[in-house]
């Protein structure tokens, strides 16, 4: 048998022999990081994210950083499983009490966000890249577009974006949260405002706002249910009657 056709059947038999998902579930999709290490699977909470933000209009590449995913990976993902269900994905009933584990999940595998770190890092820059990074942040708080300061800067565009991305990713932003901080949240909240612009208020990404607000509301059931547990156990008359003597004859 001719090499070419022997390569031929033996694609057909190892397809034939390949195992199939059933129809309509998800293939267990696996993301990678930037640094190329495998993360874990898209929770349930990750794809209604996912399915918000790209009703949204938000681009593939921005969902990946808010999400600590590469660009490839929320393409894949949403291309594949979460583009037929995001009517379902979106409802907001679906964001229920049972998937703030998996938004909690999410954090423990975003890059670290310190202050600390991000001096360190600036420090380990040459001058000339510090003096380069310092200019385009400058004129990024002006309002210009990436093209505008490379064309001032007489450095290409790539090379903007890239410098400026590194040291001013979405993950590198402070992790406390002061009082003012959750009351400013909690009043544009209240008055209807989105994650997104409570995130532009505060300087914070709209999937940090979104993590805070679960878990501050995880919480507060908490609280409420201790309270009314200890109030369920004071009101429990003690057993066996009245611990009252009754004067003796």
């Amino acid at each position: 048998m001719p090499l070419a056709l022997r390569k031929s059947f033996g694609n057909l038999i190892s397809s034939i022999l390949r195992p199939r998902l059933p129809l309509g579930r998800a293939p267990p999709l696996k993301a990678y990081a930037n640094n190329g290490k495998k993360l874990s699977k898209y929770t349930q909470w990750e794809d209604e994210y996912v399915a918000r933000r790209r009703q949204q209009g938000a681009p593939y590449a921005l969902i990946g950083d808010e999400l600590g995913r590469s660009y490839g990976s929320v393409a894949l993902r949403y291309r594949n499983y979460i583009r037929d269900r995001a009517s379902d994905l979106t409802d907001k009933s679906a964001l229920s009490q049972e998937h703030e584990e998996d938004a909690h999940a999410v954090t423990s595998r975003l890059p670290p966000s310190l202050a600390e770190s991000d001096l360190a890092d600036r420090e380990l820059l040459s001058p000339g890249d510090r003096a380069r990074l310092q200019c385009i942040e400058d004129g990024v708080a002006k309002g210009k577009s990436f093209s505008h300061i490379a064309e001032e800067m007489g450095i290409s565009k790539w090379t903007v974006t890239s410098l400026f991305r590194k040291y001013n990713s979405p993950h590198r932003q402070k992790v406390s949260w002061s009082e003012d901080d959750v009351q400013k949240a909690l009043s544009l909240q209240r008055k209807g405002h989105t994650d997104e612009d409570i995130g532009a208020a505060l300087s914070r990404t709209p999937v940090a706002v979104e993590l805070f607000l679960r878990r501050l509301r995880a919480s507060s059931r908490r609280e409420k249910q201790d309270r009314q547990d200890l109030l369920s156990r004071t009101q429990v008359a003690p057993a066996g009657g009245s611990d009252t003597l009754s004067p003796s004859r």
